[in-house]
């Protein structure tokens, strides 16, 4: 049995960084975030985003708006942000309050400004199969994981748990691109199908948010598994969905949490900044600037 220790990868993706930033010639991209409300767990992670990108030598900066701000007013702030000539990627901290309409919000972020993948035109074209635009960072992460550990997909089966936009949708087509043959189970999919899904299964992700959901019943001997929740359990621990000491004497790979997929999350942000600087200053020059 393997851990895969996020880590090593993404110590690899930070050497891919490092060479596409000598490439920039001294020009250091910048993010900006934007974080409506004052919930703890929020100016935590901002914060956590600032220190990560930091530390890979880019740059960051928070945007913080009140969280009885209008979505009219929003709106506008979204529109200033993504027209400024030094941000070169815009993250949206989500939830947004109930106020706000987020698609919309969203769309007014320019498609190489959207590191995360979550306007209509980056999640078409990943739908449709083209990977040449931005995909959520987490789904990226996970393949990222599965290349590393050299676990393959061509006619193998693959069990998705979670039909999140950011994670279980996207993987779908990424997982469909290297041939795999993918199963999804949510909400409507009954236990017993989804324990017998899962015990057929060569590769399990689970990104359900549900701490304790797998455990060793559910997976075949000397299958992948990678964990993609993030809970607090009854301890106050952060787990994932994978009961980890029971999973990894049945696993032949296994992710943990924490570690495991957000730390290579991160590292694929980071080079998405990067690439989403690139693709502006190409086609800045295409307007003829």
């Amino acid at each position: 049995m393997r851990v895969l220790d996020g880590k090593e990868i993404s110590e690899s993706i930070q050497k891919q960084i490092e060479g596409d930033l000598l490439r920039m010639e001294g020009y250091v991209p910048k993010l900006g975030i934007i974080c409506v409300g004052k919930a703890a767990e929020k100016l935590a992670y901002e914060k956590s985003i600032i220190r990560n990108f930091e530390k890979r030598k880019l740059k960051a900066e928070a945007f913080e708006y009140p969280g009885d701000i209008s979505n009219e007013e929003f709106l506008a702030e979204i529109k200033k942000l993504n027209d400024r000539e030094d941000i070169d990627g815009i993250l949206v901290l989500s939830p947004l309050p109930l106020q706000l309409n987020e698609q919309e919000a969203l769309q007014l972020i320019s498609p190489e400004k959207d590191i995360e993948g979550r306007r209509i035109e980056n999640r078409g074209r990943c739908f449709l199969g083209d990977f040449t635009g931005f995909i959520p960072c987490t789904a990226i992460a996970v393949m990222e994981l599965l290349q590393y550990a050299e676990v393959p997909l061509k006619g193998r089966r693959v069990v998705v748990i979670g039909c999140g936009k950011n994670v279980g949708i996207p993987l779908i087509s990424l997982l469909m691109e290297q041939m795999a043959t993918v199963s999804m189970c949510h909400l409507g999919t009954g236990k017993e199908t989804m324990l017998s899904l899962c015990r057929e299964a060569d590769v399990v992700i689970s990104a359900a948010g549900h701490a304790g959901l797998i455990n060793a019943s559910h997976i075949k001997k000397g299958a992948a598994v990678i964990d993609v929740g993030i809970s607090i359990d009854e301890t106050g621990r952060i787990c994932g969905d994978v009961v980890f000491d029971e999973v990894k004497k049945r696993a032949s790979v296994v992710t943990p949490v924490p570690g495991g997929v957000g730390t290579v999350t991160r590292a694929v942000a980071a080079r998405a900044l990067v690439k989403a600087a690139g693709l502006r200053k190409t086609w800045s020059r295409g307007r003829g600037d």
